[in-house]
C-alpha cells in the first residue's frame, strides 16, 4: 500500500476462480454473476496497475435449491 504511512508489504492469499467457485457450492451457493472492475485513470489519485488489472473481484451470489 502506497498511501499510508506505513508502506510495507501487505501479504496476500491468492485463490484462483474454479478454487473460489469450488468453496462456494460447498457452502450451497452459486455464482449468478462476476465483476472485476477497473479504474478508469480519471480518479483523483494516481493508480500503479488497477486500470490493466482489477484490485477487486466481486461474487453475485445465490442460494443452490436441492428439490
Amino acid at each position: 500500500m502506497l498511501d499510508v504511512p506505513n508502506c510495507r508489504p501487505v501479504e496476500d492469499a491468492v485463490c484462483s476462480d474454479a478454487h473460489y467457485r469450488h468453496l462456494l457450492e460447498s457452502a450451497g451457493l452459486k455464482v449468478l454473476d462476476v465483476q472485476s472492475p477497473l479504474a478508469t485513470g480519471k480518479e483523483v489519485m494516481r493508480w500503479v496497475s488497477e486500470t490493466r488489472t482489477a484490485a477487486w473481484t466481486i461474487y453475485v451470489l445465490g442460494s443452490v435449491t436441492t428439490r
